[in-house]
């Protein structure tokens, strides 16, 4: 398991080692770009339609589309961001949680209960309930029952 490349913002302790390393499921990273093409292709036409077929000398239909499409454009790019800050890493000791600059770990020992919830995409989270009343999510992560198994295996070495 010590093939797995440490991201040099997981500082590890002595005697730790790493058993899986992990981002946001690349399914959902492309499944949002993909939308971002479909609303690039729909206001494409939507222009077409109202500003070139319609009446040309209309700039204020064009104007209102240009920043209609922005918007759009935008909110698509926030959610791939979003996405994209999410990393994981589990090793033999604790469960590392990355999201931008923060950084949550989670020993194995406080990990009392696992569920997943997973999608057609073979994507889906790890939720984990621990001894210290509150829940750790692996958020849309790919494979995550082969996740759940490796914590699983882990947590019966302990």
């Amino acid at each position: 398991m010590s093939e797995i490349k440490i991201p040099e913002h997981f500082k590890l302790t002595e005697g730790e080692v790493p058993h899986w390393h992990g981002r946001v499921c690349p399914a959902l990273m492309y499944g949002v770009v993909l939308l971002e093409g479909i609303a690039t292709v729909f206001f494409l036409l939507l222009y077409y339609k109202l500003v070139i077929l319609n009446n040309p000398q209309r700039i204020d239909t064009m104007l209102y589309l240009l920043i209609s499409y922005f918007v759009v454009a935008s909110a698509f790019t926030i959610i791939l961001l979003k996405l994209l800050i999410w990393e994981y890493l589990i090793t033999n000791k604790r469960i590392h949680i990355r999201r931008g600059r923060e950084i949550r770990e989670i020993g194995l020992e406080g990990v009392r209960a696992l569920d997943v919830k997973t999608n057609f995409l073979n994507c889906g989270s790890v939720y984990i309930t621990t001894d210290y009343g509150d829940s750790v999510v692996l958020r849309n992560i790919p494979a995550p029952m082969k996740v759940k198994g490796i914590i699983e295996e882990l947590l019966s070495k302990k």
